[in-house]
């Protein structure tokens, strides 16, 4: 943010991204996926992927998404095949899940392949965070706003849906707690929690930065006991969501810009 003259930097901050720009013939793009990243899964619960394709592959082309975890396909995956996308441009969609097991998917890779599958065409890796539990008690399927990475003023809320299960009989209580540099965020106030009924349903809770310039990097989720004697369940989210802020003024020569 700028002064009128352009004399004055009053404001500026950076939020980290991930958009690859490509230059191919054959490509895949226009990637949305559903839950959002990121995420925390209960097994054999999918993500579900939409995006865009463009070939000049005259025989139609196929296109599979894949799961990976630390530089391999990720243990456990099980992922949709591939209908014969025509020559041209169009949209696709697929899905993929864990079906046993913890695992964190930090990569999915698409592929295009000749129709017969005989040649790779197009290769690709997005970068996300979803964590896959085998726990009877699991809080999961979370969703986020405003979306992140973000910057808000402080006071300003993040409000948090979710799912939960549980087979604790006298029902779980659920909190989300912002994190940052390793430790409870400074500052934070947040929502309390309701009684949640054994079984599964949704829950919702949120959280704001009262004073100071914040980020907050992580957030926990921690299902306890209906007298909080006891954590069922904890699990983090990377996020990136800037709280403070203040007008900070920076003296630049009209040249400079």
């Amino acid at each position: 943010m700028l002064t009128a003259d352009q004399s004055r930097v009053l404001f500026e901050a950076f939020i980290p991204v991930h958009y690859e720009f490509v230059d191919a013939a054959n490509r895949v793009t226009g990637i949305a996926l559903n839950p959002t990243k990121p995420n925390i899964l209960s097994n054999n619960q999918d993500v579900t992927i939409s995006f865009t394709y463009a070939t000049t592959e005259t025989a139609g082309v196929r296109i599979f998404a894949r799961p990976f975890t630390a530089g391999s396909l990720s243990p456990g995956y099980a992922a949709s095949g591939s209908s014969l996308y025509p020559v041209g441009s169009g949209t696709g969609s697929g899905s993929f899940t864990i079906t046993s097991g913890d695992a964190t998917v930090d990569q999915i890779r698409f592929q295009m392949l000749t129709a017969d599958q005989s040649r790779v065409l197009f290769e690709g890796f997005i970068p996300v965070h979803y964590q896959f539990k085998a726990a009877a008690n699991v809080v999961r399927q979370i969703a986020l706003s405003p979306p992140n990475p973000n910057i808000l003023a402080n006071g300003d809320d993040i409000t948090i849906s979710f799912t939960y299960a549980t087979t604790e009989t006298g029902g779980v209580r659920i909190f989300a707690r912002p994190f940052a540099g390793g430790a409870l965020a400074p500052n934070y106030a947040a929502s309390g929690s309701s009684l949640y009924p054994t079984g599964s349903g949704s829950g919702s809770g949120s959280f704001t930065i009262a004073s100071g310039d914040v980020t907050v990097d992580r957030i926990r989720f921690q299902m306890l006991s209906a007298d909080q004697s006891r954590v069922l369940f904890e699990g983090f989210i990377p996020v990136h969501y800037q709280f403070g802020l203040g007008q900070r003024t920076i003296h630049l020569p009209i040249a400079a810009r």
